[in-house]
């Protein structure tokens, strides 16, 4: 995390490839995976920067179009369901 509760990453991942956060207990990566996919809870947000995934600005999609990401392009892992 960057100042003020902020995370930016310190590169993007290639093109075809593996992206994973790893990291301690309650390090906030379920909370960034959740705002990434727009799942998370109404009190969150996203205050600036994209999030580009297949050429595609994750932030500007409508909510049909982030449900069909979700559902069949971008895989999600959960340690307790």
């Amino acid at each position: 995390m960057g100042s003020g509760g902020r995370w930016t990453p310190s590169r993007s991942p290639s093109p075809g490839s593996t992206w994973a956060w790893v990291g301690e207990s309650a390090a906030g990566k379920t909370v960034t995976a959740l705002s990434i996919m727009g799942l998370v809870e109404s009190s969150g947000r996203i205050t600036g920067g994209r999030i580009v995934f297949q050429g595609r600005d994750l932030l500007q999609l409508q909510p049909d179009e982030m449900r069909e990401v979700r559902g069949s392009q971008v895989p999600w892992s959960s340690r307790s369901p």
